[in-house]
């Protein structure tokens, strides 16, 4: 191969006494891969007689391009040359590989001579081209060394390594080695924020060759993953948690301080994404319960859920926009509460004494501290007033003690109702009331009332007892009104042994009650129970896993064609398990309102 050239003579016309050559040179141009080659035709006479004057059409091809020139007058001494009668310069450009061979031919024709022609082939030099390489892997972690060979040519260009994200480039190595490995290292910190919804991309590595002067010759790509360490997760900074209820926060003196059934606790998360993601989703797990919400508020309402009691653990997660995940633990301190009860609620004449009303009675009052200190204080206030009145009589008020005592100097012939209300600091009054009748006469009356077992003094007819104690046909009113397995339905607390007689169970706590159903096998026996306050969505992914195609046909999970920036209709691979969605219990509960279920089994 060579910069210049000469194809010629070639004879040919009348007497074959004429004569064509081409001489050729090339001057190359390394960065573009190509050279201008300029050729030129010379003629010539080799006999005795002189050239007629005459017009010649002289033409001239150089790698397929050709033209032509027509001389008039074109004058040649017998047994003389014409050097350089007409040249041309073309541009030729070289194979990829840098080399080229390319075809010339000329010819001369006039009326005289007729036509003679000569055609042959030049080799242009080489130009060398781009450097190619090798790899270890087709998939690189960021901050990772990936090992590259790149294959010398015996140039004396030099070679740079370069990464290519989503049209974004960065030099990676400068001035390579050949024929060596090497590694190289593409940094999370160039490329993370440009792709701040994925946890990989795909790439390019690419080696430029350029010449010792600094021109770029060309460069050789080849097509990589570029994945995230499992390290790369949003931060939690903070979580704050506040009391949302005023009247919890007056009562404890803490925000901090949460009260079972009553308190709202706001969990504020404070998390960050990294290298630009963002965060997407917010959850917080506490036991069996989930919450997941967009915004990074989330209020826990401990009147619908029961999240225990004590130093409760619950573990806040966020979800950035590349699906990372981060996780965070606090400690939320909640304090066991019930409403004040009255217990043991007795009231009674006494039998020796008929104008004395002994009260019997005792208080159940949650104990609600800060540190030591107990904060939930409470009343008692027992009143009283004869049945027939409407104004009630305070007769003792206590305050954290409750105790039994006994009202003296009560009329005789007069029934009373007892009034007990219990406050504390947390909860509306609890009331509960009895009735003790005057003393007791087989038969009273007076002019609108007839009186039995007690003295005549409200209504038509006025009775003494319970209702287990009045009959009518043999049978009591309680076994008329409430018979065995009979259930009342009340806001009092009371045992209705007290008021009404019979024997009393709680029943049903903590479930709602169904309709028999004798055609459903869930519903078709009496005191059947089902159901679950919480329930755990199990959604698998289709399948045994989802398969994407990298473009040298390995299998990945998950993966999705991208549209934006760099990335169109490529493939991205996310390297996740295949995992239900979400296997954490959520809430099943339908609105509901609490009372007192009793039973009668006695």
């Amino acid at each position: 191969m060579a910069l210049n050239g000469i194809v010629g003579w070639s004879t040919g016309g009348s007497y074959n006494s004429w004569g064509v050559k081409i001489t050729w040179s090339a001057k190359q141009n390394i960065a573009g891969n190509y050279s201008d080659v300029t050729a030129s035709v010379s003629i010539r006479s080799t006999n005795s007689g002189s050239w007629f004057q005459r017009d010649t059409d002289i033409w001239l091809s150089i790698d397929g391009n050709s033209d032509h020139k027509v001389f008039g007058n074109l004058l040649l001494n017998p047994n003389s040359t014409a050097s350089n009668v007409y040249s041309r310069t073309v541009r030729v450009p070289h194979d990829p590989g840098g080399g080229k061979v390319f075809a010339l031919s000329a010819s001369m024709s006039n009326g005289t001579v007729g036509t003679v022609s000569v055609s042959g082939s030049g080799g242009l030099t080489d130009i060398p081209r781009a450097y190619s390489f090798n790899y270890s892997s087709d998939t690189v972690q960021y901050d990772s060394p990936v090992t590259l060979l790149v294959f010398g040519n015996g140039s004396g260009n030099k070679a740079n390594v370069y990464f290519n994200i989503g049209g974004k480039e960065v030099l990676a190595y400068s001035n390579t080695p050949f024929d060596t490995n090497f590694a190289v290292v593409p940094k999370l910190s160039d490329f993370a924020n440009i792709t701040p919804d994925m946890a990989a991309a795909i790439g390019y590595v690419i080696v430029k060759t350029f010449t010792p002067d600094g021109q770029n010759i060309g460069s050789t790509q080849k097509l990589f993953t570029f994945t995230m360490s499992s390290s790369v997760v949003p931060s939690i900074s903070n979580v704050a948690q506040t009391e949302l209820v005023d009247k919890i926060k007056t009562v404890t003196g803490s925000s901090t301080l949460y009260i079972s059934n009553l308190s709202q606790i706001q969990l504020t998360t404070t998390a960050n994404g990294i290298y630009g993601s963002t965060i997407k989703e917010y959850n917080v797990s506490i036991g069996n319960l989930s919450f997941t919400s967009t915004s990074n508020i989330q209020t826990i309402d401990l009147s619908q859920y029961n999240i225990g009691t004590g130093s409760i653990v619950a573990t806040i997660t966020v979800t950035d926009s590349r699906g990372r995940k981060a996780s965070i633990d606090v400690t939320l301190n909640v304090q066991a509460y019930s409403p004040p009860m009255l217990k043991n609620f007795k009231v009674t004449r006494n039998m020796d004494l008929n104008t004395t009303i002994n009260i019997v009675k005792s208080v159940a009052v949650s104990s609600i501290k800060n540190g030591t200190t107990e904060k939930n204080s409470y009343t008692v206030v027992t009143k009283y007033k004869k049945t027939v009145d409407t104004a009630w009589i305070t007769a003792k008020t206590e305050t954290n003690t409750s105790a039994n005592f006994a009202l003296t100097g009560m009329a005789i012939e007069s029934s009373y109702d007892i009034q007990v209300t219990i406050t504390d600091k947390l909860s509306e009054s609890v009331t509960v009331q009895s009735n003790v009748p005057s003393i007791f006469m087989i038969m009273s009356w007076s002019d609108k009332t007839v009186g039995i077992g007690k003295a005549a003094e409200q209504g038509i007819l006025d009775i003494a007892g319970k209702l287990s104690d009045i009959y009518v046909g043999g049978i009591s009113l309680l076994d008329l009104h409430y018979p065995i397995g009979e259930i009342k339905i009340t806001t009092n607390s009371q045992n209705p042994s007290a008021t009404i007689g019979g024997t009393w169970e709680r029943y049903s706590k903590g479930k709602v009650l169904v309709g028999l159903d004798e055609s459903d096998s869930d519903f078709d026996t009496v005191g059947k129970t089902g159901g679950e306050k919480t329930h755990a969505l199990v959604v698998g992914l289709p399948g045994n896993s989802e398969i994407g195609i990298y473009p040298n046909n390995k299998e990945a999970t998950n993966w999705g064609l991208m549209t934006g920036g760099g990335f169109k209709n490529r493939v991205m691979i996310s390297e996740t398990e295949n995992v239900p969605y979400n296997s954490k219990p959520h809430n099943n509960l339908q609105p509901y309102i609490t009372v007192y279920l009793w039973r009668r089994i006695a």
